[in-house]
């Protein structure tokens, strides 16, 4: 699937379903990031208790090569919100920022953040895509992976890798976190090891990597010391090696061609270049003259439009989706600028309800009127919602002209689609979305994945304290907006989680100034 620049959803790709297998796939223009869903589905039905802990979980490894592509954290101008003060380490080359300390044995990787007051000395290591903020690392330290540490103190020659998320905690001596642990708070030390999806009180022996429950689930305690082969411990799930670089190998050379135009018979959402937003007719209207703008995509079929032929050549028509028998019309067959662009029943004899699209490069298009020789354009390249859409004097360099066609790929069976956001929110993958993110203002926080008749609660932690900021019980609801000014969120990480009676879902928000 593909988001837009404000994190919502563009498009979804087609499902493909092999062991091995190869997928080709390409952004549109406007599109600004492509997410890779990965679904297994298991050949038995597990049950699992309570707490059953991560190595009681079944979880199903797989490995991928990418080309003309880099994964999130390898991209140009990673994180570049962050970096607005400070500077490249010397060694290693990540940012450090002005108000951190950081000495000079100390290794950055080119990919981590040192932000805050963090104060980084002795031979300490700070590698992969690892943020560390506000904290105090010395010794022989290693943060890698994706960990994110904020606050705390972290001395001898303790490892944080992976996922974790460690906020206000002590960690000296050999201790180890890894895979998704998270803690908030808390002295470890000793040999103790904390991972899987842990989270447990201070500790300074044992190998945890589960939450304790000792009533109906794993059996395990806080701090009770059980050793990597404790029964609890031993992980159901086989051993495996990676793939070697010739079973990786592509069969083919993998290029990434030109933006094909739009095409008969396919339902496209179309994007304005210069304000993102997409075609919509004005109030969901049914009626003639019903005027075409431009709106937030909402995924209903009033902003979903059909492209089919229309008088021969090159010449399309284009039909909205929430009614039957209309077309996009230049108002009163006018050839003047300004004209409005409105909806109105199909007539195979006007010339003014055929339209062809003209190539303007980087996978935009012109949509230009076959009887006025005129293009659609936003109405004074606007950027605000519900803004008429007009016909102009053609221009291939007027952003306010230039639009995306993207496929929906949710046409059902019998040749029409959903008319509201179901059908997106049905094939969208479970989890807990945020967008925009980072954010400064508005945010929007949609859930999927949980039943429909559940209660679902939302709470907002900030990870720098560990102190809730609001709490929202959404009931069956399953979208909630907040403004960050209002809840006074300064800067910083937050923690979302969503819990109700089948399951939690959490996810990370990033305010800016």
């Amino acid at each position: 699937m593909t988001t837009n620049s404000d994190g919502t959803v563009s498009r979804y790709g087609t499902v493909n379903t092999a062991a091995d297998g190869e997928i080709s796939f390409q952004l549109n223009s406007g599109e600004a990031q492509m997410y890779l869903v990965v679904i297994g589905a298991p050949t038995t039905h597990t049950s699992y208790v309570w707490e059953a802990g991560w190595p009681k979980i079944k979880r199903y490894p797989y490995e991928l090569r990418i080309a003309n592509a880099v994964p999130e954290g390898y991209q140009s101008g990673y994180r570049s919100a962050f970096k607005t003060s400070g500077s490249a380490h010397a060694n290693g080359g990540g940012w450090v920022a002005a108000t951190a300390t950081v000495a000079s044995a100390v290794y950055v990787g080119p990919n981590a953040l040192v932000l805050g007051s963090s104060n980084i000395t002795g031979t300490a290591r700070i590698d992969g895509t690892a943020w560390v903020d506000n904290a105090t690392v010395k010794d022989n330290v290693i943060i890698n992976g994706n960990a994110m540490v904020n606050g705390g103190s972290y001395s001898g020659s303790a490892t944080i890798t992976d996922n974790v998320v460690l906020n206000s905690t002590t960690v000296s001596g050999t201790a180890a976190f890894k895979t998704d642990a998270l803690e908030f708070g808390g002295t470890f030390g000793g040999s103790v090891i904390v991972g899987g999806d842990a989270e447990i009180v201070s500790c300074s022996s044992g190998v945890y990597l589960q939450t304790p429950d000792p009533h109906t689930g794993n059996q395990r305690t806080d701090c009770d010391g059980k050793g990597a082969g404790d029964v609890t411990n031993q992980d159901v799930n086989a051993a495996y090696t990676q793939f070697t670089d010739t079973q990786m190998a592509f069969s083919t050379s993998i290029g990434c061609g030109t933006v094909a135009p739009p095409a008969a018979g396919v339902v496209y959402k179309i994007t304005n270049k210069n304000s993102g937003k997409s075609f919509c007719i004005q109030g969901v209207s049914t009626a003639n003259g019903a005027k075409l703008t431009q709106y937030t995509y909402q995924a209903g079929a009033h902003q979903q439009f059909k492209v089919d032929t229309a008088g021969g050549g090159s010449y399309f028509k284009l039909i909205p989706m929430h009614v039957t028998g209309k077309v996009l019309d230049v108002n009163g067959n006018s050839t003047a600028d300004s004209a409005n662009i409105i909806q109105y029943t199909w007539k195979s004899t006007s010339n003014n309800q055929q339209w062809t699209f003209v190539d303007a490069g980087s996978g935009y298009f012109n949509i230009k009127s076959r009887s006025s020789g005129k293009c659609m354009g936003v109405n004074g390249s606007s950027l605000n919602d519900d803004v008429e859409i007009k016909q102009f004097t053609c221009s291939t360099t007027a952003a306010n002209q230039l639009f995306t066609f993207t496929d929906i790929t949710t046409i059902i069976a019998s040749g029409t689609i959903q008319s509201t956001a179901t059908a997106t929110q049905d094939l969208k993958p479970e989890g807990l979305y945020i967008y925009p993110n980072p954010a400064k203002s508005l945010v929007t926080i949609e859930l999927n994945g949980f039943t429909s008749a559940e209660n679902v609660s939302v709470y907002v932690y900030d990870i720098g304290s560990g102190k809730l900021v609001t709490g929202k019980d959404l009931k069956n609801n399953r979208k909630l907006s907040l403004n960050v000014g209002a809840l006074h969120m300064a800067s910083g990480v937050y923690f979302i989680k969503a819990a109700g009676t089948t399951k939690v879902l959490t996810n990370k928000l990033v305010v800016l100034d």
